[in-house]
């Protein structure tokens, strides 16, 4: 069987023994569930790309940015909306160090 979750909810799942393999992606939570003793064995296996859209109008100026820190700061200068999952995937972890 397979399981689809977010990160932190993968990682729980490992520390439970409720799984056999964990693919996450969130280095620095892999790490310390290593380091913790809940898995052995970790392995890159495959890797992803974060981008960020948005309405076409712009309203924080960001089209064509290449530097995501800057990006960021300007939606949050222009206190334009910024929809996040707050779940605690891999991918909002990646977020909040980017914030």
């Amino acid at each position: 069987d397979v399981i689809a979750v977010g990160t932190g909810k993968a990682l729980t799942l490992g520390e439970n023994g409720d799984v056999d393999v964990v693919l996450v992606h969130a280095r620095a939570a892999e790490d310390k569930f290593i380091e913790e003793g809940y898995g052995v064995n970790r392995r890159d296996v495959m890797f992803n790309d974060f981008i960020i859209l948005g309405s076409s109008d712009d309203p924080a100026e960001i089209k064509g940015e290449s530097n995501v820190t800057l990006a960021l700061k300007k939606i949050a200068d222009r206190k334009t909306y910024f929809i996040s999952r707050g779940d605690n995937s891999g991918t909002h972890k990646k977020e909040k160090r980017l914030w």
